[in-house]
């Protein structure tokens, strides 16, 4: 990729690198390494921060391509990529089948996962703009939550 592409990796979609700095983290990156002329010592005395480097412009990269979402979904016909992934999160989200007072795993978005109670994981997924609410039935399976008799 040219430096000159790499500048279009930041969309302002997230991510820690401004699309003005993207051009500037790609050579301070580059910097470290042989190929470029980089000394294995200046690499290693300055290993953290190469290391954010390699991550901020990867994360910038994927938040270019796949808005904040990580993970793929399978797409139907006609549905765009940002559909069939909300789809998606909203079928994971259907699998936890969460009922009061349980503890379960959810990741958050830092990519660390946290042991939470139910009312914790409502509230997360609630704060990530899905419809969640306690419930005093169980839950119904995938197979006929399209079944309008049920």
């Amino acid at each position: 990729m040219s430096k000159a592409g790499a500048l279009d990796l930041a969309s302002g979609l997230g991510g820690k690198i401004e699309k003005k700095e993207v051009l500037s983290a790609v050579e301070q990156y580059e910097k470290y390494h042989n190929l470029y002329g980089g000394a294995d010592e200046e690499r290693k005395s300055n290993y953290t921060d190469m290391v954010n480097k390699y991550y901020d412009l990867a994360t910038s990269f994927y938040e270019f391509g796949w808005g904040e979402s990580f993970h793929f979904a399978h797409r139907f016909n006609g549905e765009s990529l940002r559909e069939s992934i909300k789809r998606h999160e909203h079928f994971l989200g259907l699998q936890l089948a969460l009922k009061p007072g349980q503890k379960s795993e959810i990741e958050i978005g830092d990519g660390l996962p946290d042991i939470r109670s139910t009312t914790q994981c409502i509230e997360a997924l609630q704060k990530a703009g899905f419809e969640a609410s306690h419930t005093s039935s169980p839950p119904k399976p995938i197979s006929i939550l399209g079944d309008s008799s049920n």
